[in-house]
């Protein structure tokens, strides 16, 4: 029969990438570990994991059991959750959001909830990116996760619902004294030769694929995550940037314009599966809904 701690080293494998990281993560030998995942494998009558000198990684049927592995492993820990709760009498919520939509749309939102819930609630907020807060929904640590995705990709397929909350176009910002703030639109064909203030990630991925497209051949003068920090290198005049408008701040030496063409950032909202009828993270997506359009 399989047990839980077949499934937690099955996690752990998957994570790590070995049996010995495994090991390590988990306190036990990686001989142990080698041991019970071909115990995990005579069990289910599948090979679970594809074994080389760089580590081991997990098949189809190793996939597919790790994904089950995931949700159970959630589900006992929002479980503990709900007991806990029995005891003291305040429920819980644990949300995990990124930057901005927490300060634009969930602070807002949470600032309602006990009085739209009917009660107090204890409420915990874990700051990740999208890929680290559908990971804390799915092992438990969180009921939401309020992510986004950059372009026209689908919503990831987590096992989890999701709902679309609102679409944040990207926006050109740059210096109020410049002779481009002085624009209501702008292509990218007007920014030959300027210089840049650029994201990481998908937002870097997508100003990098405008500026091939465009022919355009920029001088990066900083790449940073911290948009504030952006904003304010644009209005000491070091470069343009390209923002998110829901995580634009209202400054009086820099300007925001709509740039042709755009991408947008998708934001929704991940929850948990089968949370009760009476869980206070109901609540709190109806407010996410209604908090998210006056955001922008």
């Amino acid at each position: 029969m399989i047990e839980l701690r077949h499934l937690e080293m099955l996690l752990a494998v998957a994570e790590h990438g070995s049996f010995t990281a495994a090991g390590h993560a988990l306190r036990i030998t990686p001989s142990a570990v080698s041991q019970q995942m071909s115990a995990l494998e005579r069990m289910t009558g599948s090979v679970l994991f594809e074994r080389s000198t760089r580590g081991v990684t997990l098949t189809r049927a190793g996939r597919l059991l790790a994904t089950a592995a995931q949700s159970i492993h959630g589900e006992l820990a929002r479980t503990r959750q709900s007991l806990a709760a029995l005891e003291t009498g305040t429920p819980t919520l644990t949300i995990a959001s990124f930057t901005s939509a927490g300060e634009r749309i969930l602070a807002p939102a949470l600032a309602d909830l006990s009085e739209r819930y009917g009660q107090p609630v204890d409420v915990t907020v874990l700051e990740a990116e999208p890929h680290d807060a559908i990971k804390a929904v799915r092992d438990g640590r969180a009921d939401l996760a309020i992510t986004y995705r950059l372009g026209d990709t689908a919503p990831p397929e987590v096992g989890l619902r999701y709902r679309p909350l609102v679409t944040d176009a990207l926006r050109l910002v740059v210096p109020a004294r410049s002779p481009l703030g002085q624009r209501r639109k702008v292509a990218w064909s007007d920014l030959v030769g300027e210089s840049w203030i650029c994201g990481w990630g998908g937002l870097g991925d997508i100003f990098d694929r405008f500026a091939r497209e465009h022919g355009l051949e920029p001088q990066v003068a900083c790449r940073s995550s911290d948009y504030d920090f952006m904003q304010a290198l644009t209005g000491a005049g070091v470069g343009l940037a390209l923002i998110p408008e829901l995580a634009l701040t209202s400054r009086h030496d820099t300007t925001a314009l709509p740039i042709s063409p755009t991408a947008n950032r998708h934001i929704g909202v991940h929850a948990a599966p089968r949370l009760g009828p009476d869980h206070p993270a109901h609540a709190l997506e109806a407010l996410l809904h209604e908090r998210a359009r006056p955001a922008l």
